[in-house]
């Protein structure tokens, strides 16, 4: 299948919104999919350092209050198989399922070892125990993540007296977000970090200003 062109909608969605800086009482719904590939491992590392970076990163942009949503990479079928496997092919990334323990050593590189859904499988829920260790909320999903981190936002949006930034770089999730944020919420953001530059800051779009 044709890959769809989703950075041209989402670039054409983005001219309706307001621009705004970050609020300091907000939360953030994290998509653990895009998190994982968003760290770099550090060379010559255990598999506990490599969850330590991913604690560590999350503690610093997000807080202890995030919550972190992940797919569930072993349940069958996906809507996104095609998607992940031309990925794979165009990174040219593949892996054997690997022995994983918490303190082995990483023996394989980053896109590798998670271009095969056991092993992210196996990864992902280590990385859920510590970052629940550290106090933040995650959440696997049933199937794709996409859906359960728009309900997760807009829960938190509808329930709680305060703003909701949604980090993830999928398309879809703003899509759903413009379509099921209604006025009487709280503040939705949409942000997507693939789009800051080093000259440029992370933008938080105003999904509601849209309204």
């Amino acid at each position: 299948m044709r890959k769809a062109d989703k950075s041209v909608l989402a670039k054409e969605m983005r001219c309706g919104f307001a621009i705004e800086p970050v609020m300091l009482s907000m939360l953030y719904v994290v998509d653990g999919g895009a998190l994982l590939h968003r760290v770099r491992w550090l060379k010559n590392s255990t598999n506990a350092a490599v969850v330590q970076q991913y604690v560590s990163y999350v503690m610093s942009k997000y807080g202890s209050t995030s919550v972190v949503v992940f797919d569930s990479y072993m349940t069958g079928p996906s809507i996104k198989d095609h998607k992940h496997r031309h990925r794979n092919h165009r990174l040219g990334s593949t892996s054997p399922v690997i022995l994983f323990h918490e303190h082995s050593p990483v023996v394989t590189n980053q896109q590798s070892f998670l271009a095969n859904a056991t092993n992210k499988s196996k990864f992902t829920d280590l990385l859920k125990l510590a970052l629940g260790d550290a106090g933040c909320e995650t959440v696997q999903a049933a199937g794709d993540a996409d859906t359960a981190i728009v309900s997760a936002a807009l829960e938190i949006a509808a329930s709680r007296h305060c703003a909701v930034s949604v980090v993830a770089e999928d398309t879809d999730i703003l899509v759903m977000l413009v379509h099921h944020v209604v006025p009487s919420m709280s503040t939705v953001y949409f942000v997507s970090e693939v789009q800051k530059t080093v000259t440029t800051a992370v933008r938080h779009i105003n999904i509601i200003s849209s309204l």
